[in-house]
């Protein structure tokens, strides 16, 4: 997952099912996240479905990258991996480079679902 042997923005979706969390160190999971924007096409989905407690982390990592989230949810009791100590979420976000590369960032979302201190439009 950290180095995808694939062109550059070839699919329209990418997918990564209960798994990024098995990688570590952090700065490897961004490197699968930096890999999946790189075979990513302009406007295409990354679909993640995972457990653990990364979602924040992956959020901020994706809107850094020009992504627009488009849905992200934790599922509590329905979505328990293994018991009610690891829930499981699913986050489904739009890649957007036209915006940075013009030299500003809107982000368009939720505000439950990030800290404070990111500022919204």
């Amino acid at each position: 997952m950290i180095e995808l042997p694939f062109e550059n923005k070839k699919y329209d979706f990418v997918t990564a099912s209960m798994a990024i969390h098995n990688i570590k160190p952090k700065q490897n999971r961004y490197k699968a996240l930096d890999e999946a924007t790189r075979v990513l096409k302009t406007e295409g989905l990354l679909i993640i479905l995972d457990t653990g407690n990364h979602k924040k982390e992956y959020l901020s990592y994706l809107i850094a990258l020009g992504y627009r989230i488009k849905y992200a949810k934790t599922y509590g009791i329905i979505g328990w991996w293994t018991g009610p100590w690891m829930s499981s979420y699913a986050i489904i976000a739009e890649k957007n480079y036209d915006m940075i590369e013009k030299g500003y960032l809107i982000i368009w979302f939720n505000k439950s679902f990030f800290p404070s201190k990111i500022r919204t439009f």
